[in-house]
């Protein structure tokens, strides 16, 4: 404006070039700053529009994921509770962090009482101390499972098998491993070989 009327008019005083390059600079200056943050602001949104995008892939595979886990857990569990023979699973600190219905009725506690015990405290008062010896060793892994291992579990007679696996719980340093023991309650079919050598 000053430039236009400078040259239209009569002017009263000398052009101020240096005020003119000034003001034109700081225009420049703004216009390319303005450019600059809208460009910055799409690359944001686009940005932004691809982290949504990828949060909501990850979300849904992982709710994929987790259904298909909790299919295989509720299949596992039903195959668990339906089982003739008892089962009791030990972590690395020797507690029992599971418990099927067949094996609290075989060693008489309920599923509440055996969770986070440990075999010594399970077998308590049930069976004789040399077995509680052995199957203690047998749990912390002091001494190698073997064929056919039986014992006297209150008035019932026990087959007993043990499995060191892999548990499903793991840290971010090392898998954990546990031991689970199966149980399997042969008295009737002693009581009949028995009867049939008499």
């Amino acid at each position: 404006g000053y430039t236009i009327v400078y040259l239209t008019g009569s002017p009263t005083h000398d052009y101020n070039y240096i005020s003119v390059i000034g003001v034109f600079l700081m225009a420049l200056v703004a216009w390319l700053a303005a450019s600059n943050l809208e460009k910055a602001l799409n690359e944001v949104r686009s940005r932004a529009e691809e982290l949504d995008h990828r949060v909501t892939e990850r979300t849904s595979d992982l709710a994929d994921a987790l259904a298909r886990e909790h299919a295989e857990a509720s299949k596992s569990q039903a195959i668990l509770q339906s089982i003739g023979d008892g089962v009791l699973v030990f972590d690395e600190n020797h507690q029992a962090i599971v418990a099927n219905p067949a094996a609290c009725e075989i060693v008489g506690h309920g599923e509440a009482d055996l969770l986070g015990q440990t075999i010594g405290s399970i077998m308590e008062g049930a069976v004789n101390k040399d077995d509680q010896v052995v199957l203690t060793a047998l749990i912390e892994g002091r001494e190698r499972p073997r064929a056919g291992l039986k014992i006297a579990w209150g008035r019932r007679t026990i087959a007993l098998g043990f499995e060191s696996v892999k548990l499903p719980i793991t840290d971010q340093f090392m898998d954990q491993y546990g031991t689970v023991m199966v149980l399997r309650d042969i008295t009737k079919e002693i009581g009949r070989a028995s009867c049939r050598e008499r």
